[in-house]
C-alpha cells in the first residue's frame, strides 16, 4: 500500500490496505497509510475515520504498555 503511494496510485493503495486490514484490522500504520490515500483523492471523511482510529488504537497500545511497565 505504501509503495503505491509513492507512485500516487492511491486507488490501488486503498485496495491493497483494505485487503491488509481484513488480515491486520488493529494496525494502526495501515490505518494510517490508508487515511493518507484517502485524502488524496478527496474521501476526506473517511481519511479523518481512519486518522481517528489510528490514533485510538496507538493510545490504547501506550496505555498498556505502561500499565505493564
Amino acid at each position: 500500500g505504501q509503495i503505491l503511494q509513492r507512485l500516487f496510485k492511491h486507488e490501488e493503495s486503498i485496495e491493497a490496505l483494505d485487503n491488509a486490514l481484513k488480515l491486520q484490522p488493529y494496525n494502526p500504520e495501515y490505518l494510517e497509510a490508508r487515511a493518507k490515500s484517502m485524502a488524496a483523492v478527496g474521501r476526506v471523511g473517511q481519511a479523518l475515520e481512519d486518522r481517528e482510529r489510528s490514533l485510538e488504537l496507538r493510545l490504547k497500545a501506550q496505555h498498556y504498555s505502561l500499565k505493564l511497565s
